[in-house]
């Protein structure tokens, strides 16, 4: 008897199985090849908290402040960004085929995207190109921050189910925006002061996308578009102190301009 439920409970979890094979065929199927020509680029943001500077006078270093209401006034919290330089250059994807609804479009998706970050930061260098730029709200005689130095390489997957809507008319471009929540599965190394931790993090993330899209023909397209998605959630670094730098967080953005976005007609 036993022997006889196993094999209709296997017999179940097959045909389960199977369903569930032949749905997520039925999905991807629609699916179109394309290109796109983009402009992009990943930065991330390490926070760390510090003591005030005793040479502080009064002035808190750049990037640097203490929290309203805090509890300890000789303690500030401090951000840095560890960014590389854009990217521009061609890349292929693949993306459910468009059907018109009539003159507005409502459809659920998913979307997965590859991340990668190889990125610096130097405070010195980042100082010299401040006083350069004479960027408005930075104080060139502010005391250093505490972080000197850092670098950071990671790789992760972005996987983002998103609500895509807008307003389809004939004859005229399309305006579509997609709004998402997702997570972000990812693995690097990160060196602060010298000192190299390696991690692994999964993280929430929130994201969007606005396209306009110039002309259609068959399931292609051309199309022009802004992407921007980002960790709702930081990652804790380094369990110990570094030159009395503590409660290290760290959290990823990226952004991406599709300056041209070719669907393919085809298959």
């Amino acid at each position: 008897m036993r022997f006889a439920w196993g094999q209709l409970a296997a017999a179940f979890a097959l045909a389960a199985s199977t369903e569930a094979r032949a749905g997520i065929l039925a999905y991807f199927k629609d699916y179109q090849p394309g290109a796109e020509y983009t402009s992009s680029r990943s930065a991330s943001s390490l926070e760390y908290d510090a003591t005030v500077p005793a040479n502080a006078a009064g002035r808190l270093p750049n990037g640097c402040d203490i929290p309203v209401g805090s509890k300890t006034p000789q303690t500030m919290h401090c951000k840095a960004t560890i960014a590389e330089p854009s990217t521009i250059g061609w890349g292929l994807f693949a993306q459910k085929a468009f059907k018109r609804q009539g003159w507005a479009f409502f459809e659920p998706g998913i979307a997965f995207s590859l991340v990668t970050l190889d990125g610096k930061y130097d405070q010195q260098k980042e100082r010299k190109e401040q006083q350069l730029a004479q960027q408005p709200g930075i104080d060139l005689s502010a005391p250093n921050a505490p972080l000197d130095t850092a670098a950071l390489r990671m790789y992760g997957l972005n996987t983002k189910g998103y609500l895509q809507f807008g307003l389809t008319p004939r004859y005229v471009p399309d305006l579509l925006l997609s709004l998402g929540l997702g997570a972000q599965a990812a693995v690097g190394e990160i060196t602060v002061q010298g000192k190299k931790e390696r991690f692994g993090a999964f993280l929430p993330l929130a994201y969007y996308e606005l396209e306009l899209v110039w002309a259609r023909f068959g399931a292609g397209a051309l199309s022009t578009y802004v992407s921007v998605d980002g960790d709702t959630g930081k990652k804790k670094l380094y369990d110990k102190p570094i030159k009395g730098m503590k409660h290290f967080a760290l959290s990823q953005s990226s952004q991406t301009v599709g300056l041209i976005k070719f669907v393919c007609p085809w298959p």
